[in-house]
């Protein structure tokens, strides 16, 4: 027999074990972005500092995925000063917006069964002074990289008048010289 004892303990599992899950699989992803983040920058001043390039780390740590803004870490490659700022996203699946002046936003959307119920976009201002070249490192990266004008973004691609990159793709950019080529459009 059913008592409402037992019914309540039945409805508090109903509720608890997928807020459970839900916050196990947030701390997961939470934590993979953070490995992978720390992961790329220290490849990142490895490989620089194999050249002969400096590397001055300032944010790149959980702050910089908890609260993205700002000159993350410069770079200093034969002569020429590149500051740049650590972005990414921590669900693969959500769009990454660069809008001008360095406002970055995230387009999140509730999906069912291929039909839109809702769309947001959390906005952050990562903009920052610098007299040096600007540059965007997206990490971890999102599937989706989009200008302000909806037009997809890859690797070696400015907008905002900062240049776009992993920084994997940065430090190739680097030793092939690309970055001196061109300036970042606005």
């Amino acid at each position: 027999m059913l008592t409402s004892e037992k019914l309540a303990r039945i409805g508090l599992i109903a509720v608890a074990a997928p807020a459970a899950l839900w916050l196990i699989r947030t701390a997961y992803l939470w934590a993979k972005a953070l490995i992978s983040r720390r992961r790329s920058v220290r490849r990142l001043k490895r490989r620089c500092e194999d050249r002969g390039w400096s590397v001055e780390i300032l944010n790149a740590g959980a702050r910089s995925l908890f609260r993205p803004g700002g000159e993350s870490l410069r770079v200093n490659a034969d002569g020429v000063l590149y500051s740049c700022a650590l972005v990414g996203g921590i669900r693969p699946a959500v769009p990454l917006m660069i809008r001008g002046d360095g406002v970055c936003s995230w387009i999140k959307s509730l999906t069912f069964l291929r039909v839109t119920f809702f769309t947001r976009e959390k906005k952050r201002d990562l903009s920052w002074d610098s007299g040096a070249i600007k540059v965007f490192l997206i990490q971890p990266a999102p599937k989706k990289v989009l200008n302000k004008d909806m037009t997809p973004l890859d690797n070696g691609d400015s907008a905002a008048g900062c240049w776009i990159f992993t920084p994997a793709a940065f430090v190739n950019a680097l030793e092939r010289g690309a970055l001196k080529k061109r300036a970042p459009r606005p």
